[in-house]
């Protein structure tokens, strides 16, 4: 009986087994694959990382698009490379119990200065895709106040 016990063992320890990479691994890889993208002008691979109803909140009060309504505003940005350069940092992933949505914040150097993100993804037939994304620039909370005041006078037409 032992010896069938160690037979047993020894095929199970030899059989390959496949080690799938770790959910926030694999999300962490498509957000910064989806950066690059843009950073490449491959307009393909980053709108194709977003799910048809993705949601992308731009900085701006009035950048609310869809997917396919930001593909349409961005193309004249896809045309050369940089559409735009993101480089991420201080991500944070968290995901839901059943392991098929995942809610992330990441840090962002930009063009515009720092800015902040976060976002929704869905595990869809095995793929991750973002849901929704919502860029935001820091604004240091000492200047706030000179921004309201910025902001209130271009509302105003000065």
């Amino acid at each position: 009986m032992k010896t069938k016990l160690w037979i047993l063992v020894l095929i199970v320890v030899a059989m390959p087994c496949s080690v799938q990479a770790e959910p926030r691994e694999d999300i962490a890889s498509l957000l910064d694959a989806w950066h690059l993208a843009a950073a490449a002008a491959d307009a393909d691979a980053y709108f194709g990382a977003m799910s048809e109803d993705c949601v992308f909140l731009g900085t701006d009060a009035g950048e609310r698009w869809l997917r396919d309504e930001l593909r349409t505003w961005a193309e004249p940005h896809f045309a050369e490379a940089p559409a735009w350069a993101f480089t991420a940092h201080d991500r944070s992933i968290k995901m839901n119990d059943t392991g098929d949505t995942a809610w992330f914040e990441e840090y962002l150097e930009t063009g515009m200065g720092p800015c902040r993100a976060s976002g929704v993804l869905t595990l869809d037939d095995g793929v991750w895709r973002i849901r929704h994304y919502d860029l935001a620039l820091t604004v240091p909370n000492e200047l706030v106040d000179a921004l309201e005041d910025l902001i209130s006078g271009l509302a105003e037409g000065d």
